[in-house]
């Protein structure tokens, strides 16, 4: 659970600092401006780390990390997309 409300707080840190006399869509511009490339960046170290988990010969940690990043990937697209429009 704690892997996308960071990214959730970053968001919407990023859209409470927008200046108020913006429309809505140029506020989710300025917030995935602002704050998307930490939460892509962030996202993908955590995907790059699971994968490169997932190499091990020990089948527990290997599946474990397999799914984690498949999780991740989701989780990612999730935030840029379904989360992005609620917050509209």
């Amino acid at each position: 659970m704690g892997i996308g409300v960071d990214d959730m707080y970053v968001l919407i840190f990023t859209l409470d600092r927008a200046p108020k006399e913006l429309s809505g869509q140029e506020k989710v511009k300025f917030m995935m401006r602002n704050a998307g490339v930490s939460i892509t960046i962030t996202s993908f170290t955590n995907i790059f780390s699971f994968t490169m988990g997932s190499l091990t010969s020990i089948p527990a940690i290997k599946w474990f990390c397999q799914y984690a990043a498949l999780g991740m990937f989701f989780d990612y697209l999730n935030q840029i997309t379904f989360f992005l429009a609620c917050v509209c």
